[in-house]
């Protein structure tokens, strides 16, 4: 990861007009309602780029760039106590808080932070005046942070969340908001001690953006007891990572609640190279961006803490293979656990949830496994509406070792492609011209083939995934299944789809639809293996509402889901 890299791109989106760096806006804004692919002030990436300025090259010219910055930046700040966006800023210039649909709260902590990093590391670079404004702003972000009161299960959110209170409470001098931070911190390692893990479970970004945010809280602030219990939860977090690492593949083995990526990203193996001292394999993203989020990148100089020693070998090798581990995520009040499997040999990994929604970032079934000319293919199973991930449905599934066997249905209580931020007018009412559940493997050299109507082998090197369906129906239709292939940059994409609707667009109100009966089970082989020829079976339970899948493999694999579509419990 070369960090003067990072800052001539920063130098290159710099506008000396308005003081902020310009980009094009990203797919996957949730928040943001302007057209993808426009230009953009970002004032969250623009702190970013006074980091790397005064951190890597501190000539008088930057540093006056980096005052220009700041003021542009506390400028897009809603200073005012009684306003419902208080203490928080927009994503970018060009769509103010006053006029975004849906604010991003989370910003109080995103850029607090980064204001906090600034007055503790380079405090002497910016004027009186200019420094008091950014102690004020940061006062502000933290009362924000307090009147939102995130809960424990929002895990990537929390740290920082802790971190700005304690040290807007430590910089004015308010007991107040440090005895608030050290709460929300001792609330996480309570609910994690009763969750046996984290709600976010698994996320190859977040999970690392979590063990930085420990240690910039180490850099920003003195309590003694916060950095007590911010070291016992970055080893909880050492131990999740290292518990679902797959060191022969360079990957977090599934399943994943929250990532924007196939692959791990530049930073993300940089990251883990430097703090358990191991040789990672590095397998380039597809398409978007390699290096990760930059606007993140002001946490590329924390002091660095090391990986507990007890966890630096889970990144080299597996401690036996194959290994297959059981992990719980989130205990309900109704005695139900959401919970995840993963197994692993030497060369691949399996895992899935027992029960998910499949929204973009989801990843409920997920396999890698290296080949002689790929350090990782990656195989995922998805739900698409008009080819774009669809947050309202839900997937249940069991898995004993290399199998997994899952069923599908529809939620009437969450989103179109983000599981609540675009809700319909009406639960559970979407227009649409094509339903389809989609299994798929990406990478190089992957290849497709029909082994029989009903099973489907997606395959690369030495290994391959072979896809068992089951007979469906969604509604009154009855599923079709179908292959294809498709390039993704460098890449090829082979697929196996079990097609619920493909038509003339039209609405479909899913409380009235009736039954969703959707399935498959899938198995990852060598190619010395032998296919299963176990039978598979989906049936109706109208009695409980229920539909039941079974798969008379060795030991058997039962799963149970729901019959309609309904306001079923997902993880979060």
């Amino acid at each position: 990861m070369d960090l003067q890299e990072y800052l001539q791109d920063f130098d290159q989106e710099y506008d000396p007009e308005y003081h902020l760096v310009k980009i094009e806006a990203p797919e996957g804004a949730y928040h943001c309602s302007l057209p993808v692919g426009s230009l953009v002030h970002f004032g969250r990436r623009s702190l970013a780029y006074v980091v790397y300025m005064l951190e890597l090259d501190p000539v008088d010219e930057r540093k006056a760039r980096a005052c220009d910055i700041v003021k542009a930046v506390l400028e897009l700040q809603d200073r005012d106590p009684i306003s419902r966006t208080y203490g928080i800023w927009p994503l970018y210039l060009e769509e103010p808080l006053s006029v975004m649909k849906v604010p991003d709260w989370n910003y109080a902590s995103f850029v607090g932070s980064q204001l906090i990093y600034l007055l503790r590391r380079h405090a002497s670079v910016f004027p009186t005046g200019l420094r008091k404004d950014m102690q004020d702003a940061v006062l502000d972000a933290a009362w924000s942070i307090f009147r939102r009161n995130s809960g424990p299960g929002y895990t990537n959110v929390v740290f920082p969340s802790a971190g700005v209170a304690v040290a807007a409470g430590e910089l004015h001098g308010k007991p107040f908001l440090v005895e608030y931070g050290k709460k929300l911190l001792a609330g996480m390692i309570e609910h994690y001690a009763f969750h046996e893990g984290f709600n976010e479970y698994n996320s190859p970004g977040y999970t690392l953006v979590c063990l930085n945010w420990c240690e910039w809280i180490f850099d920003v602030v003195s309590d003694s007891e916060v950095l007590r219990m911010v070291e016992e939860m970055r080893c909880l977090v050492w131990k999740d990572y290292a518990d679902h690492f797959h060191p022969g593949t360079g990957q977090l083995a599934g399943p994943q609640s929250r990532s924007y990526h196939e692959f791990m990203v530049e930073r993300a193996v940089c990251y883990l190279e430097n703090r358990a001292e191991v040789s990672i394999p590095h397998r380039k993203q597809i398409g978007g961006n390699e290096k990760g989020d930059l606007s993140l990148g002001f946490l590329d100089f924390v002091t660095p803490s090391p990986c507990p020693e007890k966890f630096c070998k889970s990144f080299v090798q597996l401690e036996a293979a194959p290994v297959e581990r059981k992990h719980n995520y989130l205990k309900r009040v109704d005695g139900s656990v959401v919970s995840g499997t993963t197994w692993m040999d030497e060369e691949a990994c399996f895992g899935s949830v027992n029960r998910d929604n499949l929204w973009d970032q989801r990843r409920p079934v997920l396999s890698y496994w290296r080949t002689e000319k790929d350090p990782a293919v990656c195989f995922r199973v998805r739900f698409l509406k008009n080819g774009i991930d669809f947050a309202s449905t839900y997937i249940s599934s069991v898995q004993k070792e290399n199998r997994v066997l899952s069923i599908f249905s529809l939620l009437t209580h969450k989103g179109d492609w983000h599981e609540h931020l675009d809700k319909p007018k009406v639960e559970g009412v979407f227009e649409a011209s094509d339903f389809r559940i989609r299994f798929q493997l990406i990478g190089k050299d992957v290849g497709i083939c029909v082994l029989d109507k009903m099973q489907f082998e997606l395959s690369a090197g030495d290994r391959r995934l072979v896809v068992h369906a089951m007979a469906g129906k969604f509604g009154d239709r009855a599923i079709e299944w179908e292959v294809g292939e498709e390039k993704m940059g460098n890449d090829k994409v082979v697929y196996v789809d079990a097609v619920c609707y493909s038509g003339a667009s039209k609405v479909f109100h899913f409380a009235e639809m009736g039954s969703v009966i959707a399935g498959a089970g899938m198995e990852l082989l060598s190619q010395r293996d032998s296919v299963a020829t176990a039978e598979l079976s989906i049936e109706e339970s109208l009695e409980n509402s229920l539909v039941v899948a079974k798969w008379s493999v060795e030991d058997g694999l039962e799963v149970t889901g729901p019959m309609f579509p309904g306001a079923h419990l997902c993880s979060l």
